[in-house]
């Protein structure tokens, strides 16, 4: 049984180092660039100058999936572990101090979480304005929290454990005590949930720029890719049909990674109760 989990984590650890290894070297592997317009191959079917064929301005959509991977999936990587490092910092030193700015961050994030993570961006997203910066900002806002409540639950149930006493009463101060003796016993749990979470940042992106909140053109992005081309499923099926498959190629095999590490490390990330 281990060795099957194993199997399966460098399976989808290889593959998501590939789509990464991809989206890096896109500039090299665009056979076209991807914001030139031309007005005599709008709309063309793919062939082998534009193996995706064009959009609506004749743009090679393949050059365009490829720009828009460096945006989709880094920008998401990105959010993710600046999340996860805001929320999981957070949340330790509210379970470990306790005390009223515990309780006053946890009622924060309590009304944070009280509405839809992604309705919460798109509100957040349509005060800032659009633009990749601001849509970073609006799913950040709304995506910390899970990890500050996680953290916290794994204090407070770690602090009173023999071997965080002992490190108390040997003299350690209490950024040693959460550096050495918490934090790695809380970062399977927080290395299983940012795993997971990839995916859902890479279709918030998508939504976010779907609604013209995320990038603006002419930059690519999938979502916004997806967008701009939905009206043309009947004319031309492949300017939506390309970008909407690297997105949920990509994100599956980042929610396939999230899954693997979490049966690797076989950590639950049960629901908290509420305290």
């Amino acid at each position: 049984m281990k060795n099957k989990k194993n199997l399966w984590l460098r399976i989808f650890l290889f593959l998501a180092a590939a789509i990464i290894i991809l989206s890096l070297f896109s500039d090299v592997l665009m056979p076209n660039d991807p914001n030139a317009t031309n007005a005599m191959r709008i709309k063309e079917a793919p062939s082998a100058e534009y193996p995706f064929g064009t959009d609506d301005l004749g743009r090679c959509v393949l050059s365009r999936v490829l720009s828009g991977s460096k945006t989709s999936i880094f920008c998401a990587l990105i959010l993710v572990a600046a999340t996860a490092v805001f929320g999981s910092a957070a949340g330790m030193l509210c379970g470990y101090y306790g005390g009223a700015a515990d309780s006053i961050v946890m009622r924060i994030i309590d009304g944070i979480m009280a509405f839809p993570q992604m309705v919460l961006a798109i509100a957040v997203a349509g005060m800032l304005g659009g633009g990749m910066l601001n849509a970073m900002l609006a799913l950040g806002f709304a995506s910390w929290t899970p990890y500050a409540r996680l953290a916290r639950s794994r204090v407070i149930a770690l602090k009173r454990e023999e071997f965080v006493l002992a490190a108390r009463i040997s003299g350690c101060g209490d950024g040693a005590v959460i550096g050495g003796y918490i934090f790695p016993n809380i970062f399977p749990s927080l290395l299983t949930y940012a795993a997971t979470q990839v995916g859902t940042i890479m279709l918030g992106f998508a939504g976010l720029s779907f609604l013209n909140l995320g990038v603006q053109q002419p930059q690519a992005e999938w979502g916004s890719m997806i967008s701009s081309a939905r009206g043309m499923l009947a004319t031309a099926p492949w300017a939506v049909l390309y970008p909407a498959l690297a997105l949920i190629v990509s994100v599956m095999i980042f929610n396939y990674l999230g899954d693997a590490i979490r049966d690797r490390l076989d950590v639950h990330l049960e629901s908290e109760e509420r305290r």
